[in-house]
């Protein structure tokens, strides 16, 4: 009896495994990105801030050089009108904190630095994150707060991170 449990729940977990890889569900793992990002140098409003450290850990992970001069570089990621705020957006009754929402945004653009050719124009990422906040809990809240801005910030990291994956290497011309 013991033995047929056993086959039973392992044949289920293969029958799992087979529906999410014929779903194309895939781990997130490192992307595959284009030569032109090979060194690539980031220019920004806003170089110490949270957002531009997560995107430059992104980019290292996925084996990408960051460099410090744009003279070194073969791309250059550039990032504008880094914009994250929290606005409270409901009360309870009793006039306390209720609904908070937490906004943001960010422009960013990519160009070869060897050719100046433009490979993503300004483009706009934005992300919102909301939750319910308890008066009686307000330590509570400012720690929901830091931990959704963290994950709504990285989560618009990897969106660029996606967007990077999506320029096209350029083609040799082949001679006849």
């Amino acid at each position: 009896m013991m033995k047929s449990i056993t086959s039973s729940k392992y044949i289920a977990l293969l029958f799992a495994l087979f529906l999410l890889a014929g779903c194309g569900f895939h781990l997130r793992g490192i992307l595959k990105l284009p030569p032109q990002l090979d060194s690539t140098y980031i220019q920004s409003d806003a170089p110490n801030s949270a957002f531009t450290q997560i995107l430059q850990r992104l980019l290292i992970a996925n084996h990408i050089n960051v460099v410090s001069s744009p003279d070194q570089a073969t791309a250059t990621l550039t990032l504008s009108d880094l914009t994250t705020t929290n606005a409270l957006t409901s009360l309870s009754g009793g006039a306390e904190a209720g609904q908070y929402t937490l906004y943001g945004s960010v422009q960013f653009s990519v160009t070869d630095n060897r050719t100046g050719k433009l490979l993503i124009p300004p483009t706009m990422v934005q992300n919102t994150r909301t939750f319910d906040s308890n008066a009686t809990q307000a330590l509570s809240a400012q720690a929901k707060i830091n931990d959704l801005m963290s994950t709504l910030q990285n989560e618009m990291a990897q969106n660029i991170m996606n967007q990077l994956a999506k320029i096209r290497a350029p083609t040799n011309p082949t001679s006849s």
